[in-house]
């Protein structure tokens, strides 16, 4: 058995709705948000089925998706890791946005897939 659960939809997610909005901001890959809602729906109904959470006759909309039950909703226990920085918003005396300087960028890093040529041949810029 391993410490953490298996990265599937049906282990990772917590929520349904998690996964329709996922689809909905990044797919498709080469073209993000340019499905339509219904479609969106649609694949995640299909998704959910593949991964035995609904039955074959789902139909996912606005109002059966938040009603679906993810097996492992019940065991995500987040702490998060990063440092409480005590951070505030600044209302007074705040810095010049004109003596911010940006130190780092990805630019250059290999960390950014091309955008065009075919999905399975990319390669970072």
């Amino acid at each position: 058995m391993d410490d953490r659960p298996e990265l599937t939809v049906g282990s990772y997610w917590p929520f349904a709705p998690t996964l329709w909005d996922y689809i909905n901001r990044a797919m498709p890959m080469a073209a993000p948000h340019t499905l339509s809602a219904d479609d969106v729906y649609a694949l995640t109904a299909y998704i959910l089925h593949l991964n035995d959470v609904v039955s074959n006759e789902f139909v996912a909309d606005r109002d059966s998706l938040p009603k679906v039950k993810m097996p492992n909703r019940d065991n995500f226990i987040w702490i998060d890791p990063r440092p409480d920085t005590m951070a505030k918003p600044c209302m007074n005396a705040c810095a010049d946005p004109r003596d911010i300087k940006i130190m780092s960028t990805a630019e250059g890093r290999n960390v950014t897939p091309r955008t065009t040529g075919p999905l399975d041949t990319m390669q970072p810029k």
